[in-house]
């Protein structure tokens, strides 16, 4: 049903010379460059991963490791100071032979140290198994208790010992080199995996293993300190750069594979969704979301009287970057992807609120919508009506609803359209005589008014006397007398031809193009006011009507059932008032909002203030938004009963436009542009993608401003025309021209 919205743009547009909205991104490839970032990120997250891997397996072998290691010291360091006890059980004077041989007798017993050297007072000098000795390369003594760890370099006697003291006296122990190897036998399956610092009881660092460390570890990405079980002994185990990047030498390969598979696949993801955003049905989405889609009235005429007596209600959608669209271009895939139903159902509640006032002072006018087969097809859709057209805006008596023949033929669709007649709408059966034809189901379904498909109506002319299809459709109307409404009117031949023969209603550009509701509002006051007079047939000249510019909202509507006595310029003054809502800025997802306020906040507002319901606060909140006054601060949602963000709209809006008489035709330029005259057109990189044929915003800026000699303002007005136009669009997105480095190209 590609004609339910349908409004024509100009008297010869057909839908298969329409410009087609859709294109895809034209074989948009990565670059060496995108790879080469995409690569390196993916092997820093790569390493990153298995670095933090590796660390928590480190981790976990250093608490086994240091578990280990400090068992073993403990029961060394217990064994050397058993036999220190053994040495001073009598306190020698000086190196004497007895002192000598307890020096050997403890030595040769010991099971962890092959030779003691005992300094019995700080004067005395040390005494070892063969007499005095002199001991080179002695640390400072460690504090009374403690065991201090050192290295001995000398070629006599090379090894790791460990100096006590206890009182006066001083004992330094060569350890075995059994007791070496088995210390160093859990340190040796790791040996390059962490630097090792061993310390005492309080932490002081010592020397380890026979190789000299420094007294903290330097640069360590992980670092964790162990005590022995008797803590006689500290292990402090630290991971620097240089482990980690051994490691990755060793297992570059494996990582430079994953590398590649995640590289492969977060390009792919990235191509995805940059393509996915020029995909036709998610850019319909995207406006769908905005609340982009906009009602507009094309005016039912009576052919005898030459009054309005009502207006079909036409979906246009407002494109950011080409301006308002006509449905042909987007109707087809809304149908498609099954949007038609919200798109219909966001047009129809947005005309509600709007064509309330008109009304209110137009008693006589009725307005027709569009229904689609999905909308019929879906359940509890006269639920839907119930809650879109009520008592409060437009009462059920002025909703006209048109269905195709096409619609009819199933009995689903009978039950339901019977079911809306009952509630109190009007039904109007849609391009009479294109479709599936059935007499029975007109009279079945009590049809208020046929209408006749432009397409019989374009083929009457000046020289036309009679067209037989066309005159049995209205002789049928006629006998069944169901009143009649002409669709593409556009020229006075057609007007007199219809109307000659009875017909009682037109519409078309002979009487007025599709227009805004609030130019409506002002055509019908100014038409109603200057109607022609009757010619001598006694039929009225239509007069033709140019778009009126959109302006300021008037605040005119009448409240309704259950609202607030208050016009809308009194209901905003409360609100805004110094006892009104609270605006203040916000922030949501770490973004700011300024000069907002909150829909649920704003409901307990009106029903604190006026004694309300919270559903009539919410209708009121519905009918200030689809009148402009207040909106969502990113146009994503209707107003309702939760935690949105709203903001007031102010009364003035950018009017900035320039004279057609100083630019240059855009014909001209568009052909000038196709032709590559004086502009680079070539290959182009963004966000990682490589484009063919396409330029920047800046260089087309560049380019109008050099070659027709305008200004900055008149540049950008031009290249916004030529978006308007089609000639020019954005790579994959549906943005507005701006003199920047964004992407475009020809159409």
């Amino acid at each position: 049903m590609l004609k339910a919205w349908l409004g024509r743009t100009s008297p010869s547009n057909d839908t298969t010379g329409a410009t087609v909205l859709w294109t895809r991104t034209r074989n948009a490839r990565p670059g060496l460059l995108a790879w080469c970032m995409v690569f390196g990120i993916s092997f820093l997250c790569v390493a990153a991963t298995w670095s933090a891997i590796e660390v928590g397996r480190d981790d976990r072998d250093m608490r086994e490791e240091a578990q280990l290691v400090g068992a073993l010291w403990d029961s060394t360091i217990l064994a050397i100071e058993k036999d220190f006890s053994r040495l001073l059980e009598r306190t020698p004077a000086s190196c004497d032979e007895a002192t000598i041989r307890r020096i050997v007798s403890v030595s040769f017993t010991s099971e962890v140290a092959r030779a003691y050297f005992l300094r019995p007072a700080a004067s005395a000098p040390w005494c070892g198994p063969l007499g005095v000795r002199r001991l080179y390369t002695l640390p400072p003594l460690p504090n009374d208790g403690d065991v201090l760890l050192y290295l001995e370099p000398s070629i006599r006697s090379r090894g790791l010992r460990t100096l006590s003291t206890r009182g006066g006296a001083a004992l330094v122990a060569e350890l075995d080199p059994n007791v070496l190897s088995r210390l160093a036998l859990p340190v040796s399956a790791n040996a390059n995996r962490w630097d090792r610092h061993v310390g005492t009881g309080r932490g002081t660092p010592v020397p380890w293993m026979n190789v000299p460390q420094p007294a903290e570890p330097a640069g360590a990405l992980w670092q964790r300190t162990s005590w022995s079980p008797e803590r006689r002994i500290s292990l402090t185990q630290s991971i620097t750069v240089d482990h980690l990047l051994f490691r990755v030498r060793r297992n570059l390969f494996v990582l430079l594979l994953l590398t590649t598979a995640l590289a492969i696949a977060a390009m792919s993801w990235i191509q995805g969704q940059l393509r996915d955003r020029a995909n036709p049905q998610r850019r319909l989405e995207v406006a769908l979301r905005k609340r982009r889609f906009e009602p507009y009235v094309q005016p039912i005429v009576d052919t005898r009287s030459g009054r309005c007596v009502g207006g079909e209600i036409l979906m246009r959608w407002v494109h950011p970057a080409r301006g308002v669209l006509p449905p042909m271009e987007f109707i087809g895939l809304a149908e498609e992807s099954r949007l038609i139903v919200p798109m219909s159902n966001l047009v129809m509640a947005k005309a509600r609120d709007r064509l309330a006032s008109i009304i209110a002072t137009h008693r006589d006018l009725y307005f027709s919508f569009n229904i689609t087969p999905a909308q019929l097809r879906t359940p509890a859709f006269d639920e839907t009506l119930a809650r879109i057209f009520d008592a409060a805006s437009v009462p059920r008596q002025y909703v006209l609803l048109e269905v195709t023949e096409r619609d009819v033929v199933d009995a689903r669709s009978e039950a339901v359209l019977h079911a809306l007649r009952e509630a109190g709408y009007k039904l109007a059966l849609d391009d009479f005589g294109t479709g599936q034809s059935s007499l029975a189901s007109i009279e079945r379904l009590t049809i208020d008014r046929l209408k006749i498909d432009r397409e019989f109506v374009r083929q009457i002319d000046a020289s036309t006397t009679e067209r037989p299809v066309l005159d049995t459709i209205i002789a049928l109307a006629h006998t069944l007398q169901i009143p009649l409404i002409a669709e593409g009117v556009e020229t006075d031949a057609q007007w007199d031809y219809l109307a000659t023969r009875g017909v009682q209603y037109v519409q078309g550009y002979l009487v007025a193009r599709p227009m805004a509701i609030e130019d409506f509002r002002r055509w019908i006051d100014a038409y109603h006011a200057d109607i022609a007079e009757p010619t001598s047939s006694g039929v009225p000249t239509p007069r033709r009507s140019a778009r009126i510019s959109e302006g300021l909202k008037p605040l005119t509507e009448s409240p309704g059932e259950g609202l607030p006595q208050l016009t809308n310029e009194q209901l905003l003054d409360e609100m805004r008032g110094l006892d009104g809502i609270e605006v203040r800025d916000r922030h949501h997802h770490l973004r700011r909002y300024p000069q907002c306020f909150v829909a649920a906040d704003a409901v307990t507002w009106m029903v604190n203030r006026w004694s309300v319901s919270r559903a009539v606060a919410v209708r009121l909140g519905e009918r200030l938004t689809a009148l402009g006054y207040i909106e969502h601060v990113v146009s994503e949602h209707d107003f309702a009963d939760a935690y949105l963000f709203f903001r007031f709209v102010g009364a003035e809006h950018d009017a900035t436009a320039h004279s057609n008489d100083a630019l240059p035709e855009l014909d001209a330029v568009a052909q000038q542009l196709r032709e590559r005259e004086g502009i680079l057109i070539g290959g182009c990189r963004r966000y990682g993608l490589w484009y063919e044929s396409c330029f920047s915003g800046r260089a087309l800026h560049e380019w109008l401003r050099t070659r027709f000699m305008l200004t900055e303002s008149a540049a950008v007005g031009v290249a916004k025309a030529l978006m308007l136009r089609g000639d020019v669009v954005h790579v994959f997105d549906d943005r507005p021209f701006e003199p920047t480095g964004e992407l475009y190209r020809l159409r």
